[in-house]
């Protein structure tokens, strides 16, 4: 882990359902590389429980200029009638609609972890990850392919897809600065 500079972007992005709650903070730097330095992994958490336990890990007058959830997050719930987005903005977090293009966003976090020259030529991803972020870093390479798609990854075991999907999210969804220098 490192200092996030002033005036990186910050996003969070979830993949949210009661069997568990996946949150990642990713900072982006001016020059298009990002770093996620912060997760939240927690299962059986109501939305006002999870709500109220993203707000809480957040650093105090921490600015996140994006906050990311699935397409999923938006159709209204049988026993409220209000969609889970709404049900977090009513606990003060509001979210934008990441995309739930699975092969687009599995190839675009590809991108974003393949090795590239920085501006002073050093070969590296424009997305690392903190050595903190212990649940990302353990389910994302335990990812098998689907058998029938073999570009997309498989919703089985279950139990690993959360921080991979919330990861998905920002990867199809984060937008790249027009040119990188260098």
């Amino acid at each position: 882990p490192h200092e996030i500079p002033d005036g990186w972007r910050r996003y969070l992005t979830i993949d949210y359902g009661l069997d568990m709650l996946a949150a990642l903070w990713i900072a982006q730097s001016p020059d298009g590389r990002s770093v996620v330095y912060r997760e939240l992994y927690e299962p059986s958490l109501i939305i006002s429980e999870a709500a109220a336990r993203i707000l809480s890990t957040e650093a105090s007058g921490e600015h996140i200029d994006v906050r990311l959830a699935p397409p999923d997050l938006w159709n209204r719930r049988q026993e409220t009638g209000k969609s889970a987005v709404e049900l977090f903005a009513d606990c003060g977090l509001l979210f934008d609609k990441s995309s739930n293009e699975r092969v687009a966003g599995w190839l675009a976090l590809h991108e974003l972890l393949a090795p590239r020259k920085d501006m002073f030529g050093t070969v590296r991803p424009r997305l690392t990850i903190f050595d903190t972020c212990r649940n990302l870093i353990r389910t994302l390479p335990a990812l098998q392919h689907d058998e029938k798609h073999p570009n997309d990854c498989a919703t089985e075991p279950h139990e690993v897809t959360h921080a991979p999907d919330a990861i998905r999210y920002f990867g199809d969804g984060c937008p790249l600065p027009a040119s990188v220098p260098g």
